[in-house]
């Protein structure tokens, strides 16, 4: 038998789990606070989370490969 909706299973898990990745939270694959409040934006302001968070990650990865460039180089601050 399907489970009962709102019963807590593995699936539901991953489900919360997969969710909270996506808005950076510690992925736990429980329903607590964090995740409650996530889910309440609107879903325009959790896109905006997401572009922000990928710009973030692009800069800070763009931050190291330039600093790596520049010791192979032989640069010193």
């Amino acid at each position: 038998a399907p489970p009962v909706i709102g019963q807590d299973t593995p699936a539901t898990a991953t489900a919360l789990a997969t969710f909270q990745r996506s808005v950076v939270l510690v992925p736990t694959g429980t329903l607590d606070d964090a995740t409650r409040a996530a889910l309440a934006l609107p879903s325009r302001e959790r896109f905006f989370r997401t572009v922000l968070r990928v710009l973030r990650e692009r800069v800070v990865a763009a931050d190291l490969s330039c600093r790596e460039r520049r010791r192979a180089h032989g640069w010193r601050p």
